[in-house]
């Protein structure tokens, strides 16, 4: 793969990382009976959260998951706003960059 196809799978990789950390994050902090040095499966983690939380938990989870995908859109938005680059770019340069920011 060239640069720009490393770059787009780099890049998705890190939007991939920041959701499942943000994610186990915030559940972390409703998680009852965990200790800071126990790191548990995420499922097991939220099995943990007392169900009188369960609303305010992924209430937090969903804005968390809403500003990861407000900051992937305004890159979208960027990407196909911004055509000096589309000038430099080959015909599978761009088929590549387009079908990875629209599948993810």
């Amino acid at each position: 793969l060239g640069k720009l196809q490393s770059a787009m799978d780099q890049l998705h990789m890190h939007f991939t990382s920041a959701i499942h950390s943000r994610t186990y994050e915030t559940v972390y902090r409703y998680a009852s009976n965990t200790s800071a040095d126990q790191k548990i499966q995420y499922e097991d983690l939220c099995r943990c959260v007392p169900p009188d939380l369960y609303i305010e938990c992924l209430s937090n989870i969903l804005t968390t998951l809403w500003g990861i995908m407000s900051s992937y859109q305004k890159m979208l938005s960027y990407h196909y706003s911004d055509s000096s680059c589309d000038e430099k770019l080959s015909q599978f340069d761009k088929n590549y960059v387009q079908q990875k920011l629209q599948l993810g």
